[in-house]
């Protein structure tokens, strides 16, 4: 006959355990006569008033233990005298040997059927279900891990012990996921199945699915369910979405060192596109007045209402990290910002690129043959160039850029700064109708594609935009005007255009530098050292081109 599996003795001892089976009415028998046996005339009883009866040996033995010479009494005059003398209180063993104590051989352990109680327990099934080392020692106790702890069956292999587990059913969890709570439940939720409008810069489609989340959804769980593609609506508190934003963001590969400019810049987008992606799938329920839900949240209704105009339904869904670029491109709104080289302040709007690197702005001001000319600014973002021209005596500016934000921004800063007479702009692809006696254009300077519209004042995928206003410019030009270009010499630092590149593409124009002037990077990103692309950012130079037709 073969021996029982482990799990087939441990499903034996559950069954046995059940009401009804062998051990339970084993001892239930065994209860019974423990009781009869303790009644008042059970055999216990009728033992124990015998003995401990006059006459009876118990009582005898205590009386001559406690007597004037009972062992008792003389244990206790010794004790008294060895504590008097310094002594211990317990008795040294007499020492063989020269004084050298004798080690005792080690004692093998009784057989298991001649064991008493206690030896049961010494040797008997080790703690944690594991079996006896073969040196003989149990293994250290070992805690459990689990709400629940099942009952171990020991089985014995001649000398070795050995628990299994029995299965035991666990009750359901009733506590709240940590994830976050119930879609139902959730205050700021949207029904999943209602219609909501959807916000994103980088033009990624609308979430199929909205899982709700709160405070109680911790960074490492979060960047799990962002990995496998899950949009996180949260609903809690704002700042500590805002602390949520910052965790995942550190808990991203950063970019390892580079060996050139190039990987560098590579490696370093790789890390800003990784970044955007993970962070923009925290996103937040606005309402109708693009009120957020959250608890402390800001008034966002002002800023929403700048960018995307009155809303057309109940619900939008917004990233956070867009919402937050939104509420700070609105305090720059209103408080406005200074240029210099410009009389006033200068008020941007979001999306459209602030104008905090003042090189280009600098060099445009050491020139001093606007006054009286006819000016076209091509993609003229907050249009801060023209009104530089215009405060310098520009007689009139026809401004145009391909994004209506930009447009709409730079409309606006014309009426405050008081030049909205003599600004025109349009949303248009590069040159308006016409010619003009200048024209000024500072095109994005990175020949790289770009990831979302914000990106396009900065990337020009394959310098397309570059290509086509050089291609151009000869055609705009009234007889003896001049193209001002502002560019700077970055994407040949970082490898992305050979040396030389631009100079061959003005002379492929037909186009000639009449002057250039240049000017080194001042931006806080060149001086940080701790920026990757620190080695061609602090070698940066920004150049005004002077252009003129080479048939002029």
């Amino acid at each position: 006959m073969r021996g029982l599996l482990p799990w087939e003795v441990g499903e034996a001892a559950h069954e046995s355990l059940k009401p009804g089976g062998a051990v339970s009415e084993a001892v239930q028998d065994v209860g019974g006569a423990a009781k009869g046996a303790l009644e008042s005339d059970g055999t216990v009883n009728r033992v124990a008033d015998q003995a401990l009866g006059p006459g009876g040996p118990v009582r005898d033995a205590v009386k001559g233990t406690v007597g004037p010479e009972g062992v008792a009494k003389d244990a206790s005059q010794a004790l008294s005298g060895s504590m008097q003398a310094g002594g211990s209180k317990r008795s040294k063993r007499p020492s063989q040997g020269g004084g050298r104590r004798e080690r005792r051989p080690p004692q093998p352990a009784p057989a298991p059927e001649q064991r008493s109680g206690a030896q049961r327990f010494r040797h008997g099934p080790p703690a944690g279900g594991s079996k006896r080392r073969a040196s003989g020692r149990p293994r250290r106790r070992q805690k459990r891990q689990g709400r629940g702890e099942s009952p171990w069956f020991p089985t014995r292999d001649g000398s070795a012990w050995t628990c299994y587990p029995i299965p035991m059913p666990r009750a359901p969890r009733t506590d709240a996921s940590p994830e976050g709570p119930n879609p139902s439940t959730s205050p700021s939720a949207p029904p999943l199945d209602s219609a909501f409008t959807w916000h994103s810069e980088s033009a990624e489609p609308a979430p199929a699915r909205l899982s709700p989340v709160n405070d109680r959804l911790s960074a490492d769980t979060a960047l799990k369910r962002v990995r496998r593609g899950e949009f996180l609506l949260y609903s809690g508190d704002f700042h500590n979405a805002k602390q949520l934003l910052g965790a995942l963001s550190r808990r991203l590969p950063r970019p390892a060192k580079a060996r050139s400019p190039l990987e560098a810049f590579r490696a370093e987008r790789r890390a800003r596109q990784l970044e955007h992606e993970t962070l923009s799938r925290i996103v937040v329920s606005l309402d109708r007045d693009y009120r957020l839900g959250l608890a402390r949240a800001p008034d966002t209704s002002l800023a929403c209402h700048q960018v995307w105009g009155a809303s057309t339904t109940d619900t939008t869904i917004v990233p956070l990290k867009q919402l937050l670029g939104m509420l700070g491109a609105a305090e720059w709104r209103r408080k406005g910002l200074a240029v210099p080289g410009l009389n006033g302040l200068l008020h941007p709007h979001y999306g459209v690129y602030l104008p905090t690197r003042t090189d280009y702005v600098e060099l445009l001001t050491s020139f001093t043959e606007a006054k009286g000319k006819r000016v076209f600014d091509i993609g003229t973002g907050t249009g801060v160039l023209s009104f530089i021209l215009l405060q310098r005596g520009a007689a009139s500016v026809q401004a145009t850029d391909c994004d209506s934000r930009a447009v709409a921004c730079s409309r606006e800063n014309a009426e405050r700064l008081g030049l909205g007479k003599r600004f025109q702009v349009a949303e248009a692809d590069l040159f308006p109708k016409g010619t003009a006696d200048l024209v000024v254009c500072n095109p994005p300077w990175i020949p790289e594609p770009p990831k979302n519209r914000v990106d396009r004042a900065v990337f020009d995928e394959d310098s397309q935009f570059l290509r086509r206003f050089l291609e151009g410019l000869s055609a705009s030009l009234a007889p003896g005007g001049v193209g001002l270009l502002l560019l700077s010499d970055l994407a040949v630092l970082l490898g992305l255009r050979p040396p030389g590149w631009l100079e061959a593409e003005f002379e492929r124009c037909g186009l000639s530098v009449q002057w250039a002037r240049s000017t080194p990077a001042r931006h806080s990103k060149a001086k940080d050292t701790s920026d990757p692309l620190h080695m061609a950012r602090s070698r940066e130079r920004t150049t005004l081109y002077c252009l003129k037709p080479m048939s002029s």
